[in-house]
């Protein structure tokens, strides 16, 4: 006999917020957290495994997209009752950061679960849902979740190498048992699984820990940018693409942000937009220098057009 997967698809909306580690994405999740009739962030890895699985082809579309479904609801309902509310300081997802805390609180404290969560459906909040390179599987993710959008942030690839050279993201990070990514072991060697390619792999061989970090960043944000230019055109309008830089410069931010939300920014996006725009960060030239002297030129080159495409990469 065969089975079919049932599942609802509850009408709460959700805003994926996507991008490659380290491009600005929880800057991007506080500042919708400000915006009227938004939840506070959520984010889980074990969501993550869902899409990244299916990416490398380890599960079907058909479970993938029951697992998104019932996965979201899941979520959802947690947080409508005030379940498992994170109390921690200075995480993305704590009650301590959300501007009205007291809403989960109320909510906590009701007896009836199961009011309380209808109550919410009706409320119709958005939830702001942090995840990493979503665009990849944006089919998939847009299509599970009817009433959905995803945000996908590129960044400068110059800068990118940088930062995750400080913070040491090549092969140790992802044998840690904290690691959150989804891996693959080839050779007795450990990849994100965003290198399920022996060509890239091949590729790592004998460089330097910049060439490497070079490689993997255009092999990965090259690959992203060819899979949203051929996603259908249904899929694309349910996308906003967004630079880096558009987050530092509020006038775009807010134009870009409440044309594809349909919502209005207000003074608390505004403060917390001033509090991250104070952080000191390397300007991009001064990253293309650095690069510039610890790469051979095919490389940078390499880097430079992917840089060029990332700029002039539009909605």
């Amino acid at each position: 006999m065969k089975l079919d997967l049932f599942k609802v698809d509850l009408s709460y909306p959700v805003v994926f917020v996507s991008g490659q580690i380290r491009t600005g994405k929880v800057i991007l999740v506080k500042l919708l957290s400000t915006l009227p009739k938004f939840e506070k962030p959520l984010m889980s890895a074990i969501f993550e495994q869902i899409f990244t699985l299916k990416h490398i082809n380890q599960i079907s579309n058909t479970v993938s997209n029951y697992l998104i479904t019932k996965f979201l609801n899941s979520l959802h309902y947690n947080q409508a009752i005030g379940r498992d509310l994170n109390l921690r300081t200075n995480e993305i997802t704590s009650l301590k950061e959300y501007r009205k805390p007291e809403r989960y609180l109320v909510k906590a404290k009701q007896k009836n679960a199961h009011s309380t969560f209808r109550k919410s459906l009706k409320e119709n909040f958005t939830i702001p849902f942090l995840i990493h390179n979503g665009i990849l599987e944006a089919q998939l993710l847009l299509s599970a979740k009817k009433n959905s959008k995803l945000i996908e942030i590129f960044k400068n690839p110059f800068d990118l190498v940088i930062s995750w050279k400080k913070k040491k993201y090549q092969g140790p990070f992802y044998k840690k048992p904290n690691s959150e990514i989804l891996c693959i072991r080839s050779k007795g060697k450990v990849y994100p699984y965003f290198l399920n390619d022996n060509k890239i792999l091949d590729k790592l061989k004998k460089k330097n820990d910049y060439e490497k970090l070079c490689e993997i960043i255009y092999f990965i944000e090259k690959k992203k940018l060819d899979i949203y230019k051929k996603l259908p055109q249904n899929i694309k309008k349910k996308i906003l693409i967004l630079n880096f830089e558009d987050l530092l410069n509020f006038n775009i931010f807010k134009k870009k942000i409440e044309n594809f939300l349909k919502v209005k920014t207000n003074t608390n996006t505004y403060k917390i937009y001033l509090k991250e725009k104070k952080k000191k960060r390397k300007v991009s030239s001064q990253s293309k220098i650095i690069i510039k002297k610890k790469v051979n030129k095919s490389i940078f080159d390499k880097l430079c057009l992917l840089e060029k495409e990332i700029i002039n990469l539009k909605n």
